[in-house]
């Protein structure tokens, strides 16, 4: 079967997903949206899951509410994830 495997960042259930359909792709479990053109905050066992299954690539941002540096990054992180919709998934 051809397509790409996506864990639902929401509920954590792999999805297999054509390619062609990847930007308005969602979950058959939850029905949320499996490709966001946001940063998405995810949990550490959500964030095993992805990495360990997905086969688009998966960015991290690892951040604290507190950090100064961090809170600057934010925005611009939120960019990419626009601009690398389809092509890669952005956690935080």
């Amino acid at each position: 079967m051809a397509g790409k495997k996506l864990t639902c960042l929401d509920c954590a259930q792999v999805n297999r997903v054509p390619e062609e359909r990847l930007s308005e792709a969602k979950c058959g479990t939850c029905g949320a949206k499996l490709v966001s053109q946001k940063a998405v905050e995810i949990d550490f066992a959500t964030l095993q899951k992805a990495a360990r299954n997905d086969e688009l690539p998966l960015v991290v941002d690892f951040w604290a509410p507190w950090c100064g540096p961090c809170k600057m990054m934010g925005p611009e992180f939120s960019k990419a994830a626009d601009v690398l919709a389809g092509k890669a998934r952005l956690v935080k």
